[in-house]
């Protein structure tokens, strides 16, 4: 069996977060990720809070990615995090996950 075609839940797991290079503790919304970028994650994305990047989206995992939320936001995106895959305590919360999925492409739960 290839890497490829071996399914997820037998495929061994990087030993680092995808978002900022520290040691991974699982698969954390689709991502491999540590227990500060999935937190970090769910606050951003059920609170719909919008940031900006002092250095014009440039911070890197050397550079201090997870003191930017803006760029350590932004990688949580584009390494895969899907919103769909947490459940909103409240009306508010449903709202700012929805609107994320939809803008991020995540409309769909895909398992």
């Amino acid at each position: 069996m290839t890497p490829s075609s071996t399914p997820p839940h037998h495929r061994p797991s990087p030993s680092n977060c995808q978002i900022c290079g520290e040691k991974a503790k699982g698969h954390h919304y689709q991502v491999i990720s540590c227990i500060l970028c999935k937190s970090f994650f769910r606050r951003a994305a059920v609170l719909g809070r919008e940031y900006e990047c002092r250095k014009g989206g440039e911070c890197t995992e050397r550079n201090g990615i997870r003191r930017c939320k803006a760029c350590r936001f932004r990688k949580c995106l584009a390494v895969g995090m899907n919103p769909r895959y947490f459940e909103p305590q409240n009306a508010e919360e449903a709202t700012n996950v929805e609107r994320l999925a939809v803008s991020t492409g995540n409309v769909h739960l895909s398992v």
